[in-house]
């Protein structure tokens, strides 16, 4: 080993321990239980910003130093498929509801309809990552991973998008590649070979309710996580400085941000738009002290902005479903709606350029890049992709700023509507 690596293995080391003891000190301080594979472990901690950058250091050091151990064979051999058929079956045959503390792999495979060599088989490989464990030979209890997926709501649908969509896809998107060089097309993806259809994906969740639903929930528990909590876009934009601006949440859902940011701001006027099932019902679901200040409207954005001159455009997590091709239409549909001086903003990933964060964070959001090119031949997107995106869409745009805020899984990027006629000087 050179020594250069042998010098970073001691760095990674030495902040991996400075790092675990500033966050195994808070938990101790606040009375909080110290991390563990039990069942009863809770799921989240609540942690400040400093503890929570601690937690970070600590992954981030340990996937280093994982890497540099096990070396380039390692390394390349890491992400291994075959847990994804062990969490595959566990899921499809609800394995972790099957009992409450423990059970006998003979149980398990009575109440699940398998055979007791499968389950071992499968619960074993399971067991590698930490999902269940066998206190006694023969017996299986829960860990803390396991017991989360049978009591948590919605992650049983996360895990069936995982291993009934993503994956099936994923091993297509190579073959996508070459049947469709280049496409944009949503129908065109590794989705389309593995299901064998040419329809795109929401065609094909909008003609089966059980998987749109499935799908619907697997989002839901995802937006669960802190880091896409609205009180990002909430208080790292000046929403309070617009006074009564209108607001349109365009592809807004059931309202979420539109309601948070109500909540916090209740001086502008939010409309949020989505498909006419979706507004219908949300509509009906909308807090009596908000409906003076939201209101829903159907409204397809491919089409035609139907709310003329508001202030502000709002997309979160909207481009990043299509192509630039279909991106620059959403675009274009805002035009004939735009005052000068119209701000739109999105709310969505920024993926980083090499070295601007850890390897571990750039992962994640490289990843999710990868899940849009299966499913949807779309993309999350760099800085330049964004400003790029803008300036095709139409030179009267002008991207004002593009910023990642802290703690946030999202970033914003702010564009403003000049008008054609005031583009010289901007781009």
């Amino acid at each position: 080993m050179t020594k250069g690596a042998s010098t970073r293995i001691s760095e990674l080391s030495s902040i991996i321990s400075s790092a675990t003891s500033k966050f195994d000190g808070y938990l101790s301080a606040q009375g909080l239980p110290t991390p563990s594979f039990d069942p009863g472990a809770p799921p989240f901690l609540p942690l400040p910003p400093d503890v929570a950058e601690a937690k970070q250091l600590v992954l981030e050091a340990t996937d280093e130093l994982h890497a540099l151990i096990a070396g380039p064979l390692g390394t390349l051999f890491t992400p291994y498929h075959n847990h994804l058929i062990s969490l595959h079956a566990i899921n499809r045959f609800e394995i972790a509801k099957s009992f409450d503390f423990e059970a006998t792999y003979d149980e398990i495979a009575l109440s699940c309809g398998l055979n007791e060599f499968d389950v071992r088989r499968l619960l074993r490989t399971a067991m590698t990552y930490h999902i269940f464990h066998e206190p006694r030979p023969g017996v299986v209890a829960h860990t803390a991973a396991s017991k989360f997926l049978a009591v948590a709501p919605g992650m049983e649908d996360s895990i069936a998008l995982i291993t009934e969509e993503n994956w099936t896809s994923a091993s297509k998107v190579v073959d996508a590649m070459i049947k469709w060089p280049g496409s944009q097309e949503p129908n065109q993806a590794g989705f389309q070979l593995a299901n064998g259809t040419s329809e795109s994906l929401f065609a094909c969740l909008a003609k089966d309710p059980a998987r749109a639903g499935r799908f619907a929930n697997a989002m839901a528990n995802l937006a669960q996580d802190p880091g896409f909590s609205p009180e990002h876009i909430c208080q790292n934009y000046p929403w309070a400085e617009l006074g009564t601006a209108t607001i349109v949440d365009v592809g807004g859902s059931s309202g979420t941000f539109g309601i948070a940011l109500a909540e916090h701001f209740p001086k502008l006027k939010i409309i949020v738009q989505d498909r006419p099932d979706v507004v219908q019902v949300a509509s009906k679901q909308l807090p009596e002290a908000l409906k003076q200040q939201v209101s829903f409207m159907a409204h397809d954005f491919f089409t035609e902005q139907l709310v003329k001159h508001a202030d502000v455009y709002f997309f979160k997590w909207i481009f990043h479903d299509w192509s630039d091709k279909y991106s620059i239409q959403i675009l274009r549909c805002l035009i004939p709606a735009l005052k000068k001086g119209a701000k739109i903003i999105l709310n969505e990933y920024i993926v980083p350029q090499p070295g601007e964060v850890s390897l571990l964070k750039e992962r994640e959001i490289r990843a999710y890049d990868l899940t849009m090119l299966e499913m949807l031949n779309a993309k999350e997107r760099e800085v330049g992709d964004w400003e790029k995106l803008f300036n095709e869409a139409d030179p009267g745009f002008r991207v004002l700023s593009i910023k990642q805020p802290p703690a946030a899984k999202l970033g914003i990027v702010e564009a403003e509507w000049v008008g054609n006629e005031e583009v010289n000087g901007f781009h």
